[in-house]
């Protein structure tokens, strides 16, 4: 067999036959040829094809129908076993910074709309108070200046005059009136006094 073989590939005859009767005897290239021999064997086996027509009990119609159902069902059979690609470190990085300044961000628009809150209700408190200031700073020279009518000394003025202060005593009178009977009812017998006294002035200065 050896003798053959070499002859085929070498395209001549084996020479050396001496080293060949030595060596053919040893048990290592019994061993050898054994192996050799399986290996040739094995490789002249036909191996399973995977397109190999299915079995005649087997219709091939209920075979293709099953693999299609098979992977309608189960889609991509590659793509289902894939395991998902965890991000890297950088990009877990960039991702907890971009979180972490929509979180600083969020809080500063937070603490400035309280700011804006806070700002805008003092100004509210101090505009209600400057206004009830001026107000009362209006009632007190409205009232020093009908208490300056009311306490003229007429004496020696002519009759023009007296005609002047006399009508600014009574529309004094009467916005008084009107003051004292809107908040209460009760006040209606001081608002009388008070006229009961204020025509006699008149009275007794004509």
């Amino acid at each position: 067999m050896a003798h053959t073989m070499y002859s085929k590939l070498q395209e001549r005859p084996f020479k050396y036959m001496a080293c060949y009767d030595l060596l053919s005897k040893a048990p290592k290239w019994h061993d050898y040829n054994a192996a050799m021999t399986k290996k040739c064997e094995q490789k002249k086996k036909p191996s399973p094809n995977p397109l190999s027509p299915l079995p005649a009990s087997l219709p091939s119609s209920t075979s293709a129908d099953t693999v299609h159902s098979t992977l309608d069902a189960s889609g991509d059979g590659t793509a289902r076993g894939e395991p998902t690609r965890p991000i890297g470190w950088k990009k877990a990085k960039v991702a907890y910074q971009e979180e972490k300044l929509d979180a600083s961000n969020h809080e500063h628009l937070k603490k400035m709309a309280t700011a804006h809150i806070n700002i805008a209700e003092v100004a509210k408190k101090q505009h209600t108070a400057l206004a009830s200031a001026m107000s009362a700073q209006h009632s007190a020279l409205e009232r020093l200046a009908d208490e300056a009518i009311m306490n003229k000394d007429l004496t020696g003025a002519d009759d023009d005059v007296k005609k002047y202060y006399i009508l600014q005593r009574k529309r004094i009178i009467d916005r008084l009136e009107q003051e004292m009977a809107t908040p209460t009812s009760t006040s209606a017998p001081a608002s009388a006094s008070t006229l009961a006294s204020a025509p006699a002035t008149v009275n007794h200065e004509k």
